[in-house]
């Protein structure tokens, strides 16, 4: 003991690191340069380059040496003094070592994330997503279940791994994270991290001077601006995604645009302008051959055509969204025009039929989807119905459950609402 309790506790670390062998030791240096606070064992493996069973053992080694702990089954975690350590031994590796082994974790994450994305919304990628490097193996995740529960249990490291591949000049990589975990983001509803990572994301695409990285951005920043409710804000993006997208040449993008453009014009409570930039969206998926986006444009113009009162066109509007999301079987497309469905039959006093709508809606939302962004706002049409048929209870029951959801997703304006409905 000499008083110095830095200089103590790097004797003990030193101890313990002296009595590793070669190859352990390399990977207590490497597993410093994790980006985030812990480390699931397929990420580890990539890290370190090596086949899962290879990684186990060495983890082990470490976890023997009380250098590494395991919090969660296949979960890995240091000290944050002994990854100050670990990281001190892993600059005595080549930067050439360290730079690969950094690169086939960030890359393990992206193609990893693009694949859970996938199969949480399955589109064509507006880019080339590339190879992962070498020796870096992404997960084959088999279902939507699987995918958010990859991403919840690697939500925090692929925020640090965004980070971190900006800081070093990885742009590229930078934005296409945002883009991959964009749709989990929405689906648990993680309204200030969207805001973020996509700031982050504008970022990178303007260093790397790609039009239309920078024309995705642009909207997808727009789009986390709307559920932030910063309407001007994302008016601004969204009119600049427009500007820099290559018209006539990429409707698709156009008519994401479009769509979120009417979105914050119903914001601002112009419901005609609403309907007149979603016809324009739909008019552009039209002849894209894709029957889930048309459909997607379809129930966002019957969804402001119900708004306006026009509810015998927007019910014929949102059937044959309905349809065509069937015939993708695209549950989300289902789940929202539910929703459409329900609001048009609440606007016409079937309040029976919307409630059903509505229970439908929040079944594939909550049950199936994981959607809690837009299960909220569900949850308090459905309040609405309860309470138009005299079922007070059920609709304070409802209405709680839609101010957990609105708490949890940090959007205070619609959670003073439900408060308000909920006083006596």
């Amino acid at each position: 003991d000499t008083g110095d309790l830095s200089a103590d506790l790097r004797t003990v670390f030193s101890a313990s690191h002296r009595a590793l062998d070669a190859e352990t030791a390399r990977a207590f240096g490497l597993l410093a340069l994790a980006p985030g606070a812990d480390l699931g064992l397929p990420a580890a493996a990539a890290l370190l380059g090596l086949p899962l069973s290879r990684a186990r053992a060495l983890l082990r080694r470490l976890q023997g040496a009380h250098l590494v702990t395991e919090p969660d089954p296949g979960r890995y975690r240091m000290h944050d003094l002994i990854r100050l350590y670990a990281a001190e031994r892993g600059a005595e590796l080549p930067a050439g070592e360290r730079e690969s082994a950094l690169r086939r974790l960030v890359d393990f994450c992206l193609h990893t994330a693009f694949r859970a994305d996938q199969l949480l919304e399955p589109y064509p990628l507006p880019f080339e997503a590339g190879e992962p490097a070498e020796g870096c193996a992404p997960l084959e995740l088999t279902d939507a279940e699987e995918a958010l529960a990859w991403f919840d249990a690697e939500y925090e490291g692929l925020l640090a791994t965004q980070r971190a591949a900006q800081r070093l000049g990885w742009h590229a990589t930078t934005w296409r994270l945002a883009w991959a975990v964009d749709t989990y983001q929405w689906r648990r509803g993680h309204v200030h991290d969207h805001l973020t990572i996509w700031r982050t994301a504008l970022l990178s695409t303007e260093r790397l001077g790609d039009r239309t990285a920078r024309a995705l951005a642009h909207r997808r920043l727009g789009n986390a601006l709307l559920g932030s409710g910063d309407v001007d804000a994302a008016v601004r993006h969204l009119e600049r995604s427009l500007e820099l997208i290559d018209k006539p040449g990429d409707p698709r993008n156009e008519g994401h645009s479009h769509q979120s453009l009417a979105r914050a014009q119903e914001l601002r409570g112009d419901l005609v302008r609403a309907l007149d930039h979603a016809t324009r969206a739909l008019d552009l998926f039209h002849g894209c051959g894709d029957p889930v986006r048309e459909g997607d444009a379809l129930n966002t113009v019957g969804w402001y055509k119900a708004r306006l009162g026009r509810y015998d066109e927007a019910r014929r509007d949102c059937e044959r969204a309905l349809a065509l999301f069937q015939g993708a079987e695209h549950g989300y497309g289902r789940a929202t025009t539910l929703d459409s469905l329900g609001y048009i039959a609440q606007s016409t006093g079937d309040l029976t039929g919307a409630a059903d709508y509505y229970r439908r809606s929040l079944a594939l939302n909550l049950d199936v989807l994981g959607d809690a962004y837009d299960a909220a706002d569900t949850l308090v049409r459905l309040a609405e119905t309860h309470q138009a048929r005299g079922l007070g209870a059920e609709a304070d029951d409802v209405l709680r459950h839609a101010l957990e959801l609105y708490l949890a997703q940090r959007r205070a304006p619609e959670a003073d609402d439900v408060r308000a409905r909920l006083a006596p």
